[in-house]
Protein backbone atom coordinates (compact mmCIF):
# COMPACT_ATOMS: atom_id res chain seq x y z
CA UNK A 1 0.00 0.00 0.00
CA UNK A 2 1.44 3.34 -1.05
CA UNK A 3 1.89 6.11 1.49
CA UNK A 4 -0.64 8.90 0.79
CA UNK A 5 1.10 12.02 -0.52
CA UNK A 6 -0.37 14.25 2.19
CA UNK A 7 1.02 11.95 4.89
CA UNK A 8 4.39 11.77 3.15
CA UNK A 9 4.66 15.57 3.07
CA UNK A 10 3.71 15.80 6.74
CA UNK A 11 6.29 13.19 7.72
CA UNK A 12 9.08 14.75 5.68
CA UNK A 13 8.30 18.24 6.98
CA UNK A 14 8.32 17.02 10.58
CA UNK A 15 11.47 14.97 10.01
CA UNK A 16 13.34 17.88 8.40
CA UNK A 17 12.49 20.11 11.34
CA UNK A 18 13.57 17.46 13.82
CA UNK A 19 16.87 16.57 12.14
CA UNK A 20 17.61 20.25 11.55
CA UNK A 21 17.25 21.10 15.22
CA UNK A 22 18.79 18.02 16.84
CA UNK A 23 20.96 16.31 14.22
CA UNK A 24 20.65 12.63 13.40
CA UNK A 25 21.78 11.07 16.67
CA UNK A 26 19.58 13.15 18.98
CA UNK A 27 16.54 13.28 16.70
CA UNK A 28 13.47 11.57 18.16
CA UNK A 29 11.03 9.54 16.09
CA UNK A 30 8.51 10.11 18.89
CA UNK A 31 8.64 13.86 18.26
CA UNK A 32 8.51 13.30 14.50
CA UNK A 33 5.31 11.23 14.60
CA UNK A 34 3.73 13.64 17.05
CA UNK A 35 4.49 16.62 14.80
CA UNK A 36 3.33 14.71 11.71
CA UNK A 37 0.11 13.58 13.38
CA UNK A 38 0.64 9.88 12.69
CA UNK A 39 1.22 6.72 14.68
CA UNK A 40 4.71 5.36 15.18
CA UNK A 41 3.66 2.09 13.58
CA UNK A 42 2.87 3.91 10.33
CA UNK A 43 6.28 5.59 10.32
CA UNK A 44 8.18 2.34 10.66
CA UNK A 45 5.86 0.46 8.31
CA UNK A 46 6.78 2.79 5.46
CA UNK A 47 10.36 3.69 6.39
CA UNK A 48 11.58 0.80 8.53
CA UNK A 49 13.93 2.78 10.76
CA UNK A 50 15.11 6.26 11.63
CA UNK A 51 18.11 5.78 9.34
CA UNK A 52 15.91 4.82 6.38
CA UNK A 53 13.69 7.84 7.02
CA UNK A 54 16.74 10.10 7.18
CA UNK A 55 18.10 8.70 3.95
CA UNK A 56 14.74 9.06 2.19
CA UNK A 57 14.70 12.67 3.33
CA UNK A 58 18.24 13.28 2.02
CA UNK A 59 17.21 11.77 -1.29
CA UNK A 60 14.14 14.00 -1.58
CA UNK A 61 16.11 17.12 -0.66
CA UNK A 62 18.80 16.19 -3.17
CA UNK A 63 16.20 15.96 -5.94
CA UNK A 64 14.67 19.26 -4.88
CA UNK A 65 18.07 20.93 -4.97
CA UNK A 66 18.58 19.71 -8.52
CA UNK A 67 15.44 21.64 -9.46
CA UNK A 68 16.62 24.68 -7.53
CA UNK A 69 19.95 24.50 -9.36
CA UNK A 70 18.17 24.51 -12.72
CA UNK A 71 16.12 27.57 -11.69
CA UNK A 72 19.21 29.42 -10.55
CA UNK A 73 20.99 28.88 -13.82
CA UNK A 74 18.09 30.28 -15.82
CA UNK A 75 18.03 34.05 -16.13
CA UNK A 76 16.94 36.10 -19.17
CA UNK A 77 20.02 38.25 -19.55
CA UNK A 78 23.64 37.27 -19.95
CA UNK A 79 25.43 38.52 -16.87
CA UNK A 80 29.10 39.04 -16.21
CA UNK A 81 30.87 36.36 -14.22
CA UNK A 82 30.82 38.24 -10.92
CA UNK A 83 27.25 39.47 -11.43
CA UNK A 84 26.22 35.87 -12.10
CA UNK A 85 27.82 34.76 -8.85
CA UNK A 86 26.02 37.55 -7.01
CA UNK A 87 22.71 36.76 -8.68
CA UNK A 88 23.06 33.07 -7.88
CA UNK A 89 23.90 33.58 -4.22
CA UNK A 90 20.95 35.91 -3.69
CA UNK A 91 18.36 33.90 -5.60
CA UNK A 92 19.49 30.69 -3.93
CA UNK A 93 19.03 32.24 -0.51
CA UNK A 94 15.63 33.65 -1.48
CA UNK A 95 14.55 30.17 -2.56
CA UNK A 96 15.70 28.74 0.74
CA UNK A 97 13.79 31.41 2.63
CA UNK A 98 10.60 30.31 0.89
CA UNK A 99 10.96 27.08 2.87
CA UNK A 100 12.55 27.87 6.26
CA UNK A 101 12.49 24.23 7.39
CA UNK A 102 14.41 23.19 4.29
CA UNK A 103 16.85 26.01 4.92
CA UNK A 104 17.40 24.86 8.50
CA UNK A 105 17.94 21.27 7.38
CA UNK A 106 20.42 22.27 4.68
CA UNK A 107 22.13 24.60 7.13
CA UNK A 108 22.65 21.69 9.49
CA UNK A 109 24.07 19.56 6.68
CA UNK A 110 26.53 22.23 5.53
CA UNK A 111 27.59 23.43 8.97
CA UNK A 112 27.79 20.01 10.63
CA UNK A 113 28.55 17.41 7.93
CA UNK A 114 30.16 15.19 10.56
CA UNK A 115 26.71 14.49 12.01
CA UNK A 116 25.35 12.94 8.83
CA UNK A 117 24.68 9.21 8.93
CA UNK A 118 24.31 7.29 5.67
CA UNK A 119 24.78 3.74 4.51
CA UNK A 120 27.28 2.93 1.78
CA UNK A 121 24.54 2.93 -0.83
CA UNK A 122 23.56 6.52 0.02
CA UNK A 123 27.04 8.07 -0.10
CA UNK A 124 26.81 8.95 -3.79
CA UNK A 125 23.44 10.66 -3.50
CA UNK A 126 24.50 12.60 -0.43
CA UNK A 127 27.72 13.67 -2.15
CA UNK A 128 25.63 15.02 -5.03
CA UNK A 129 23.55 17.05 -2.58
CA UNK A 130 26.64 18.84 -1.26
CA UNK A 131 28.25 19.21 -4.70
CA UNK A 132 25.34 21.10 -6.30
CA UNK A 133 27.02 24.46 -5.80
CA UNK A 134 30.41 23.26 -7.01
CA UNK A 135 29.01 21.57 -10.11
CA UNK A 136 26.78 24.54 -10.86
CA UNK A 137 29.67 26.99 -10.60
CA UNK A 138 32.42 25.02 -12.27
CA UNK A 139 30.58 23.29 -15.10
CA UNK A 140 27.69 25.57 -15.96
CA UNK A 141 27.92 29.01 -14.39
CA UNK A 142 31.10 30.14 -16.12
CA UNK A 143 29.88 28.73 -19.43
CA UNK A 144 26.74 30.90 -19.28
CA UNK A 145 28.41 34.06 -18.03
CA UNK A 146 29.60 36.94 -20.22
CA UNK A 147 33.42 37.09 -20.09
CA UNK A 148 33.71 40.44 -21.91
CA UNK A 149 34.01 42.62 -18.74
CA UNK A 150 37.12 40.71 -17.64
CA UNK A 151 40.39 42.60 -17.82
CA UNK A 152 42.52 41.61 -20.79
CA UNK A 153 46.07 41.90 -19.41
CA UNK A 154 45.83 38.50 -17.66
CA UNK A 155 44.92 35.24 -19.44
CA UNK A 156 41.21 34.50 -19.05
CA UNK A 157 41.77 31.03 -17.63
CA UNK A 158 43.94 32.46 -14.84
CA UNK A 159 41.40 35.20 -14.12
CA UNK A 160 38.54 32.72 -13.85
CA UNK A 161 40.62 30.47 -11.61
CA UNK A 162 41.49 33.43 -9.37
CA UNK A 163 37.82 34.45 -9.16
CA UNK A 164 36.91 30.90 -8.21
CA UNK A 165 39.53 30.88 -5.45
CA UNK A 166 38.32 34.25 -4.17
CA UNK A 167 34.67 33.19 -4.12
CA UNK A 168 35.50 29.88 -2.43
CA UNK A 169 37.58 31.64 0.20
CA UNK A 170 34.81 34.15 0.85
CA UNK A 171 32.24 31.37 1.07
CA UNK A 172 34.32 29.57 3.70
CA UNK A 173 34.72 32.86 5.57
CA UNK A 174 30.95 33.37 5.56
CA UNK A 175 30.32 29.78 6.68
CA UNK A 176 32.74 30.32 9.55
CA UNK A 177 30.86 33.44 10.69
CA UNK A 178 27.48 31.71 10.41
CA UNK A 179 28.80 28.67 12.31
CA UNK A 180 29.90 30.91 15.17
CA UNK A 181 26.44 32.49 15.41
CA UNK A 182 24.45 29.36 14.56
CA UNK A 183 21.85 28.53 17.22
CA UNK A 184 20.13 25.64 15.48
CA UNK A 185 17.97 27.61 13.05
CA UNK A 186 19.77 29.10 10.07
CA UNK A 187 16.49 30.60 8.85
CA UNK A 188 16.39 32.87 11.90
CA UNK A 189 19.75 34.49 11.17
CA UNK A 190 19.60 38.12 10.06
CA UNK A 191 21.11 37.87 6.58
CA UNK A 192 20.94 41.59 5.71
CA UNK A 193 24.36 42.30 7.16
CA UNK A 194 25.87 39.33 5.35
CA UNK A 195 24.44 40.50 2.03
CA UNK A 196 25.73 44.04 2.54
CA UNK A 197 29.19 42.63 3.19
CA UNK A 198 28.82 40.37 0.14
CA UNK A 199 27.89 43.36 -2.06
CA UNK A 200 31.00 45.24 -0.91
CA UNK A 201 33.16 42.19 -1.53
CA UNK A 202 31.78 41.82 -5.05
CA UNK A 203 32.49 45.49 -5.78
CA UNK A 204 36.09 44.96 -4.65
CA UNK A 205 36.38 41.93 -6.91
CA UNK A 206 35.15 43.97 -9.86
CA UNK A 207 37.95 46.47 -9.26
CA UNK A 208 40.45 43.61 -9.29
CA UNK A 209 39.14 41.52 -12.16
CA UNK A 210 37.14 43.79 -14.50
CA UNK A 211 38.67 46.18 -16.99
CA UNK A 212 38.02 49.85 -16.36
CA UNK A 213 36.99 49.19 -12.73
CA UNK A 214 40.24 50.11 -11.04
Amino acid sequence: MALPEEKRRAIFHAAMAEFAEFGYEKASTNRIVQAAGIGKGMLFYYFGSKLELYQALLDQVSEKMEGVCARLLHHPERLGILETFQHTMRVKMELYLEDPVLMDFLGRLYLHPEEVRVTEGMEGRYARLLSVRERMVVQELFAKADPSPLREDIPRERLIAAIGFAIEGYTQHLIGIVRQRYDGRVSELDMDGYWRECDLFMEDLKKLFYKGEG
